[in-house]
């Protein structure tokens, strides 16, 4: 059955660095899962391979987030196996929307943070458009979801 998906956000593609390749983006705001004054704004690339979002393990500790309190285990992705610290709870908010809880795996040899699928495409639709770099974001209904105001287009951390 065919249906259609109004999106709401656009967001351009932005580049990974001068030498490379426009990549899609979303501004995000990382929260810590009970005190979320600890928080962290950035843009994470949309990973509709990732199981799981993924963020480079040293952002645990600027969200507050002890990894001697995180369950070790290791992970298989493009790069192989290595060895990631599981987070089940974090807190994330895309366009004003809270995602709680959002598990995340942080990650030892990881060097971007990826917008996974679990917790995240089960609220949002996302529509790629290469030709005009740009990437389409269907919000969740209003009734089903807690919103927040966060800035719209972050400045963007670096590991």
């Amino acid at each position: 059955m065919a249906r259609t998906i109004v999106y709401e956000v656009t967001y351009p593609f932005l580049p990974a660095n001068a030498s490379t390749r426009h990549r899609p983006k979303v501004p995000v705001r990382l929260m810590h899962p009970t005190y979320q004054a600890l928080f962290m704004d950035m843009d994470m690339l949309v990973d509709s391979g990732a199981d799981v979002t993924s963020l480079p393990l040293g952002m645990a500790g600027r969200l507050g987030i002890n990894l001697a309190n995180l369950q070790q285990h290791q992970t298989r992705g493009v790069g192989g196996v290595q060895t990631s610290y599981y987070c089940p709870n974090l807190v994330l908010s895309l366009a004003g929307v809270i995602v709680s809880p959002c598990p995340v795996s942080f990650t030892t040899t990881l060097n971007e943070a990826l917008l996974g699928r679990e917790g995240v495409f089960d609220q949002f639709a996302f529509g790629f458009e290469q030709s005009t770099w740009c990437l389409h974001v269907q919000l969740p209904h209003p009734s089903s979801v807690q919103f927040r105001s966060i800035p719209t287009r972050p400045v963007v951390l670096r590991p």
